[in-house]
């Protein structure tokens, strides 16, 4: 062993011919070997140790283990490789010779635990042994964890919106075993839709963009509420009365902050979750005031607001200085105060009930308080708010099949990788 270089410690199944073992520690060359044998083949470990002039010179050890008990064997082999790994050693495994059941739980065990996988094959004269022209050689096992990823590791973490984990899983199978095209076409895909996500609307775009006729209605509403959101931003900076958003239907942006609270909903994260429907109302009011009334609710000239609306005279509006900020509730007091839109007559009457909502938000920690939202709390604020803004948002005309919701079905993203880009829409 080199300066520098960590040591290498081989896990041999010993049974039937010592030959392929004998050919394995050859090739390998081993710092210490681990023989996993019954009491029957451990028989064979001197002999194995002799020809490969180990016996005088190597802390080699023997495991002995009961050859057809799968179980006992999985977790034996599990120990010596974790055993081995901790203390900072290479582990791999030749899992040629011994019983059926020992060879599958040394690579089982190996799989699982990330050590290399090993076989010594050569000419067969029968069935059972090799005889003849042996070589060792690392076993390939990307097509084994393509499929492990897909069918064990993606489809809960992907049920649960979790698109950072899926992709640094997926990155992770890739990295290490090249685990095929099926897999490496995945991770646009899931790097896109974690982007969005995360309200990085710009960067999703630049990465699903390319798969946007596979993606469907799911793209144009990103291309939707990407639009409003650039209009808001524009209206930000502009003069009073300019820069609203003008495009019907409105609520794209609404829409994908009810969306997202779901999916924080689905991954237990509620107060995360109730905090989305909070803006999303803060916003549905915002967006309203802008494009009907040319009202930004960042800096509102009183005097014209309440000559525009005199009954608001009556409220605590009428004594702040100008300009001034509005907050979620004044937002919508505002606009019940100008507008008798079908939306709007539904705020009022459901006034009292999102205030009821509101407070199960300004009791949490995430808001002013110390309670922690569990399902229920959010299943009653979703309730209130989030059915409150449904009802709005198809008032005016944005229908729920325009706004979907982030696929998490393993099968979609199985029909999307299967297909090159621009090859049409998967089935959802």
């Amino acid at each position: 062993m080199g300066s520098g270089q960590r040591e290498l410690v081989l896990v041999v199944t010993v049974g039937g011919s010592p030959e392929p073992i004998i050919t394995a520690i050859g090739t390998r060359r081993p710092d210490r070997c681990v023989f996993v044998c019954s009491e029957k083949s451990r028989e064979q470990v001197p002999q194995i140790q002799e020809k490969t002039r180990r016996k005088t010179v190597y802390a080699d050890e023997s495991v002995i283990v009961d050859p057809d008990d799968l179980d006992g064997l999985f977790a034996e082999c599990c120990r010596v490789i974790e055993r081995e790994q901790r203390a900072g050693r290479d582990v791999a495994v030749d899992y040629t010779g011994g019983t059926k059941s020992m060879t599958a739980a040394l690579l089982q065990a190996a799989i699982v635990l990330g050590a290399e996988p090993y076989l010594t094959t050569g000419e067969r004269t029968d069935a059972s042994r090799v005889r003849a022209g042996e070589s060792t050689r690392r076993v390939a096992m990307a097509e084994f964890h393509g499929e492990w990823c897909w069918r064990t590791q993606l489809p809960g973490l992907l049920e649960r919106f979790d698109y950072p984990a899926a992709e640094a899983v997926v990155r992770s199978v890739l990295d290490r075993h090249g685990a095929g095209a099926k897999l490496d076409a995945l991770v646009p895909v899931i790097a896109g839709l974690a982007a969005w996500d995360r309200f990085a609307h710009p960067e999703a775009d630049d990465v699903l963009r390319p798969l946007k006729k596979s993606l469907g209605v799911l793209f144009s509403f990103f291309a939707n509420a990407r639009e409003e959101r650039e209009a808001l931003e524009s209206a930000k900076s502009a003069q009073p009365g300019e820069g609203s958003p003008k495009r019907e239907p409105l609520g794209y942006l609404v829409a994908d902050l009810i969306r997202n609270a779901e999916r924080r909903a689905a991954a237990g994260r509620y107060d995360d979750a109730v905090g989305r429907l909070y803006r999303a109302l803060e916003l549905w009011a915002q967006m309203l005031l802008l494009s009907r009334h040319g009202i930004t609710t960042a800096r509102v000239d009183l005097e014209e607001l309440l000559q525009r609306a005199p009954q608001l005279r009556e409220t605590d509006l009428a004594a702040r200085s100008s300009p001034a900020k509005l907050g979620l509730i004044d937002a919508w007091d505002v606009l019940s105060a100008l507008d008798n839109s079908e939306g709007v007559v539904l705020y009022r009457r459901e006034r009292d009930s999102l205030r009821t909502g509101l407070g199960v938000r300004n009791s949490s920690l995430f808001a002013h308080g110390f309670t922690p939202i569990d399902e229920a709390g959010w299943r009653d604020v979703e309730r209130r708010i989030g059915g409150f803004l449904r009802v709005s948002l198809r008032a005016e005309g944005l229908a729920d099949e325009l706004w979907p919701q982030l696929p998490n079905d393993i099968g979609w993203f199985a029909q999307v990788a299967g297909r090159a880009p621009d090859s049409g829409s998967p089935t959802t």
